[in-house]
């Protein structure tokens, strides 16, 4: 059997959709299984135990372009099945709205025809690839950027956030994004994704947004995960709370427009200040 999966755009799709692929596999494990994908995303899905073969779509994809008028372009009719998770813009309004109490892969799943029940685990997979320049040996890791939604907390904000913290706090994001600064801030811009989940994976937590890097955490074994958000991205940064396996040692929280004192209370409860320091379960 071949199967082609159609998830182009948007690192977070790209990323927590691998946990459909890997029931799919599950399900066929003699099938060929191909993935079509824009080209900057490709790196993403290499070396997924998943996926046969990775196929690139240069160029952008819109949110609302069909998905289908791209991934036909490969010849997906020679498939036996085609597989379309990515459930925008037909059904963009049943995650989307704050109000639906929605599982963003659950949905994913049902509209690509694939069962998920809860046994099932949902860890998304990023390869992980050694960052050969030197990081501290401890620290928190932030991706503070994301282009879905305005923006939770300012940048003063975070650098506040980084003076009161006891590692420095490396803020991951691309060249031409806001950048932090500060004496306890570090600024990696030249990673790759898979860079990225290395270094987040190291890191002591990780404090994110609605953003593709918050997925790629969820792939990892990073010993915390905390996600703030407004009402509108609620659902979105609930996604990293769904999609770690209950077998992970990773903490998980979400917090609304927290203050600065409520972050760093939170920061101290998923890390264990007091308690022995913070460590690694």
């Amino acid at each position: 059997m071949r199967i082609l999966f159609g998830v182009l755009a948007a690192l977070g799709d790209v990323v927590y959709n691998t946990a459909i692929a890997r029931r799919v596999r599950k399900q066929n494990p003699t099938a060929e299984i191909h993935w079509a994908v824009l080209e900057q995303f490709a790196p993403v899905l290499y070396r997924n135990p998943s996926i046969d073969k990775v196929l690139t779509v240069q160029g952008k994809v819109k949110p609302i372009e069909p998905t289908w008028e791209k991934v036909k372009l490969f010849g997906a009719r020679n498939y036996d099945k085609v597989v379309l998770p990515q459930i925008y813009p037909d059904n963009h309004a049943r995650y989307a709205d704050p109000e639906v109490k929605a599982d963003y892969l659950t949905l994913c799943a049902e509209n690509a025809g694939i069962s998920l029940n809860k046994t099932v685990s949902r860890k998304p997979f990023v390869a992980t690839l050694d960052y050969l320049t030197p990081l501290p040996d401890k620290y928190f890791t932030v991706s503070h950027v994301s282009f879905t939604r305005e923006a939770v907390w300012p940048s003063e904000r975070y650098e506040a956030l980084a003076s009161l913290l006891p590692y420095p706090l490396v803020a991951l994001c691309r060249p031409g994004e806001p950048v932090l600064s500060g004496p306890n801030v570090i600024t990696i811009q030249d990673a790759s994704i898979n860079q990225v989940a290395w270094i987040i994976e190291r890191s002591e937590g990780f404090l994110g947004l609605d953003s593709g890097l918050t997925a790629v955490a969820a792939s990892t074994e990073v010993p915390w995960i905390l996600t703030i958000h407004t009402d509108e991205d609620l659902i979105f940064c609930r996604m990293a709370l769904l999609y770690t396996k209950a077998a992970s040692p990773t903490k998980v929280e979400c917090i609304k427009t927290p203050s600065l004192n409520l972050t760093i209370q939170t920061i101290r409860q998923l890390s264990d200040w007091g308690t022995g320091g913070i460590h690694r379960v």
